[in-house]
């Protein structure tokens, strides 16, 4: 089974990363990351492959949320002041990166779920606008 095929710069694509979240093959996410180190990966294989790391990618965010959500209202409450919130939102961002390699390199991938690619679609809304706040 193929992922359906998603614009990366949709406004959908949000939504089309949910219904590819029902679709999530890891067995295919192995494989093409295996491709993409022996550098075979083509351009119809490197779609798919960025769709299922953002999938992935959202799994870890979903799975950090408690944090990502105390250090969003802090600074909401005036607690933690923008250098602060950049600061300690890099060090998660800089987490999930190093935890997502390393997962990928030994070949052990978490699979998506809605409440995953929900969660990353309402961050990145509640970030944007953060962003216009300051």
């Amino acid at each position: 089974m193929t992922i359906n095929r998603i614009d990366l710069f949709s406004p959908n694509f949000e939504d089309d990363l949910e219904v590819n979240a029902l679709q999530y093959n890891k067995s295919k996410h192995l494989e093409l990351l295996k491709e993409l180190k022996n550098g075979t990966l083509n351009e119809n294989s490197e779609c798919d492959l960025i769709v299922f790391s953002s999938l992935f990618a959202n799994r870890l965010l979903w799975e950090c949320r408690s944090e990502i959500l105390e250090l969003i209202q802090k600074f909401l409450n005036d607690e933690v002041d923008i250098y602060n919130f950049k600061k300690n939102f890099a060090k998660y961002r800089n987490k999930i990166r190093k935890i997502v390699k390393n997962l990928k390199s030994e070949g052990v991938l978490v699979s998506p779920n809605l409440f995953s690619t929900k969660f990353g679609h309402w961050l990145g809304k509640r970030l944007a606008f953060i962003v216009k706040l300051i």
